[in-house]
C-alpha cells in the first residue's frame, strides 16, 4: 500500500499496529521534515515501514522508493487534493492512478475537505491562493475528465459529510485562512473498472 502525501505517517503506522506487515507500506511526502517528525513522534526510527520524500509534480514521484515498488494495489491519498486547482487535481489523479497495479480491484481511497456547493476558494493569509473543493457531484466529474483523457474507467463512490467542530476552529486561525463557509470532509474511493 502507498500512502501518498502521508504527512506523519500515522495512517501507516496504525495500519501496522493493527497487524498489516510493515514491510508492504510505504509513505512518500513531499516534506523529509514532516516524515523525520513522524519518526521522532512516534519514536520508531527503525521501523520496518518505509517513507520517502516525493514530488506529485515530478516525472517519477516515486523514484526514491525501493526498486520495483512503483505500482500498488491500494493508494491512500487524503489531505491532499483540496489544496490545488481543479485542473491541478486531474493531473493528480491522473498520477495517482499510474500508481495503481493492474489488479482490476485497485484502489485510491481517502479524505479530501469538501463543500455542499463544490467550487474554488481562497486559501492563505490573505485568501490570495486558489483551491477547490469537490462535492460528491464534482468529484465524480474528476473522475470522468481523467477517463476521458486516460480511456480508462472508474469506479468512484464519495460521501460529503460534515467536518467535526475542531476543523472549523483549525480553519478559523490565521495562517489557515480560508473562505469556506462550513467545512465539511469528502470520504472517497475510487477502482479501476
Amino acid at each position: 500500500m502507498l500512502d501518498f502525501a502521508c504527512g506523519l505517517g500515522q495512517d501507516l503506522r496504525k495500519l501496522a499496529y493493527d497487524g498489516v506487515n510493515a514491510k508492504k507500506l510505504y509513505g512518500v511526502d513531499s516534506s523529509q521534515g514532516l516524515i523525520d517528525a513522524g519518526s521522532y513522534l512516534f519514536q520508531d526510527r527503525t521501523t520496518d515501514l518505509t517513507f520517502v520524500t516525493g514530488n506529485i509534480w515530478a516525472d517519477d514521484p516515486l523514484k526514491n522508493l525501493p526498486m520495483g515498488e512503483k505500482t500498488f494495489d491500494i493508494v491512500h491519498c487524503s489531505a491532499f487534493f483540496h489544496v490545488f486547482s481543479f485542473d491541478q487535481q486531474i493531473r493528480i489523479a491522473k498520477t495517482l492512478a499510474g500508481f495503481l497495479s493492474e489488479n482490476s480491484n485497485a484502489l485510491i481511497f481517502g479524505w479530501t475537505t469538501g463543500m455542499m456547493e463544490a467550487g474554488e476558494y481562497g486559501v492563505g493569509r490573505n485568501g490570495e491562493g486558489r483551491a477547490y473543493a469537490h462535492n460528491v457531484q464534482s468529484f465524480q466529474n474528476l473522475w470522468e475528465v481523467v477517463r476521458e483523457q486516460t480511456q480508462t474507467t472508474w469506479h468512484v463512490e464519495a460521501v460529503l459529510q460534515k467536518a467535526p467542530e475542531i476543523f472549523n476552529r483549525i480553519s478559523n486561525m490565521e495562517a489557515w485562512e480560508v473562505d469556506v463557509p462550513e467545512r465539511m470532509f469528502l470520504h472517497f474511493s475510487v477502482r479501476k473498472g
